[in-house]
């Protein structure tokens, strides 16, 4: 810079010298003391406005800079995951909340209050439900747990970029990745609860079934034998029928 700068002003204080060397070579102190601060001020102008490129071009780069993204990531992709978490589920004769009949199903395999027609067979149905819905919610536990090491490649993956962001579009893309990936564990332990929550009704409704076919069972037998009592009632001997009502 100092070169350039020697190198000006001795240009111009060979012109001012030479200016009027068709006559004869004079020296004006005062000529050269006014272009030797022109040369001076010309070279800050020029110096400044160098400065000015410098910064509008660090200015650019930043700009380009902040506007660069990460590009394509490969995310799981969730909508399938879920939805093979919920097939999982309907394992053999169970009920699951991923069915689509799910309502008439439960209604159809425990009616409530009423005594089955063949109690053996009814009763085989509840327990084969039953256990295949335990079943199936483990099959689906247990494919969740076969997820956990993708997960944590995505999750390594993002700690990486996360380390060196190039610019605010990438710092910000990443808070939203991480936020996202975020989302994503939210909803599996979301369809975990629900698998939990679909074991432990079933098994209610199960028990629930149960007594109430066993309790209706019991009452039309009660009420069956104050109607065909047998012929010697009433006779001398056996004294009057119980009412088995308590009426």
């Amino acid at each position: 810079m100092r070169k350039k700068i020697t190198v000006v002003l001795s240009a111009l204080i060979l012109f001012g010298c030479v200016e009027n060397a068709e006559a004869f070579l004079v020296f004006d102190p005062a000529n050269f003391g006014r272009n030797a601060v022109t040369a001076l001020q010309t070279t800050q102008m020029v110096l400044q406005q160098v400065q000015s490129y410098q910064t509008q071009l660090q200015q650019y780069q930043l700009q380009l800079q902040n506007i660069k993204n990460f590009g394509s990531f490969t995310w799981q992709n969730m909508s399938q995951t879920l939805a093979n978490l919920g097939s999982a589920i309907q394992t053999g004769q169970s009920l699951a909340y991923s069915m689509s009949n799910m309502d008439s199903a439960f209604k159809a395999l425990y009616p409530g209050y009423q005594s089955p027609q063949n109690y053996q067979q009814s009763y085989q149905n509840w327990s084969t439900s039953t256990l295949d819905t335990v079943r199936g919610a483990l099959d689906s536990i247990s494919l969740q747990a076969s997820d956990f090491a993708s997960e944590e490649q995505t999750i390594n993956a993002l700690r990486g970029l996360a380390n060196n962001p190039a610019g605010q579009l990438q710092a910000v893309q990443m808070g939203n990745m991480l936020a996202g990936e975020g989302v994503n564990q939210l909803e599996e332990l979301r369809q975990l609860e629900m698998t939990q929550i679909n074991s432990q009704n079933s098994y209610m409704a199960y028990q629930v079934q149960k007594d109430q076919a066993q309790q209706s069972q019991s009452n039309d037998l009660i009420n069956g034998m104050n109607s065909t009592y047998p012929q010697y009632q009433n006779q001398n001997g056996f004294g009057p029928m119980p009412n088995f009502n308590g009426q």
